[in-house]
């Protein structure tokens, strides 16, 4: 199953999906209303915006940088979409265990589309760094 060194159509598949769901990410990131947050806690607001600032840029990276690294060193790749899933699985364990009971976001919308899509795209994340790891490098 793994002994190609192409990625296989899931893996094709997978990553389509992580795309997606990050381009759909960044989108309800940044036009998430101000007013959708308590404006009478200011700690609540402050920690939005900055928590928002933070995960855009990560996924801007990602969305810009991971195609260049997959194409050109398929090694780098296999290290950094293991990291990638690690990240995004610790940010989620993180949201449900500290940030939900901080910050309330919108219940509906696309926003609430893409938090019922997470552990869609973890598990798209996991096949890809299982396939990557898995498979036969060029040199074998």
């Amino acid at each position: 199953m793994f002994e190609t060194s192409k990625p296989s159509r899931v893996f094709w598949f997978s990553i389509i999906l992580v795309y997606i769901f990050f381009v759909s990410a960044v989108y309800s990131l940044t036009t998430v209303p101000i007013d959708a947050f308590n404006s009478d806690n200011a700690e609540q607001l402050h920690a939005a915006i900055k928590l928002s600032t933070v995960r855009l840029v990560g996924m801007a990276i990602v969305l810009i940088g991971y195609p260049l690294v997959l194409l050109r060193y398929m090694q780098h790749a296999k290290d950094l979409t293991i990291l990638l899933t690690f990240w995004v699985i610790a940010m989620y364990i993180d949201d449900h265990m500290v940030l939900y009971r901080m910050i309330e976001y919108p219940d509906r919308g696309l926003f609430a589309l893409v938090q019922w899509c997470r552990p869609i795209m973890i598990v798209s994340l996991v096949w890809m760094s299982i396939e990557l790891a898995l498979r036969r490098s060029p040199m074998d």
